[in-house]
């Protein structure tokens, strides 16, 4: 079911293991906050590591991101000189994000990677 109700600041992160074949991946939906002080205690909290990103942004309908995600990693990661650095993405919703139906919609999708300096000494 869509509506056209806007969300701003949401966040999907999704989390996978060594033993992804057999445990599966973990989603988890959230929206970001500037203060951890005033989360309730009933709420899971996490905190999205510094580090390198990719920054790619998916345009259109919410249910054709795994396109997105296809080509990153079964077509740009594997050609490129990067590697993932940690088991988990995130994707976020911000003022671009329309609706889950609305093809102009975007949403940007963070990679962890590598530092490229240190791959190459």
């Amino acid at each position: 079911m869509c509506n056209d109700k806007k969300t701003e600041n949401y966040v999907q992160i999704q989390y996978w293991s060594e033993g992804q074949d057999i445990e599966g991946m973990f989603f988890f939906i959230g929206a970001t906050v500037q203060n951890l002080k005033d989360i309730h205690p009933q709420f899971v909290v996490k905190i999205i590591p510094k580090g390198n990103y990719l920054k790619f942004v998916h345009q259109g309908l919410s249910r054709n991101a795994r396109y997105t995600y296809r080509y990153i990693y079964q077509e740009f990661l594997p050609n490129s000189a990067y590697s993932l650095s940690l088991p988990f993405n995130f994707e976020c919703y911000g003022k671009g994000y329309l609706s889950p139906c609305n093809e102009q919609s975007e949403s940007s999708v963070f990679i962890p990677i590598a530092d490229i300096r240190t791959r190459m000494e």
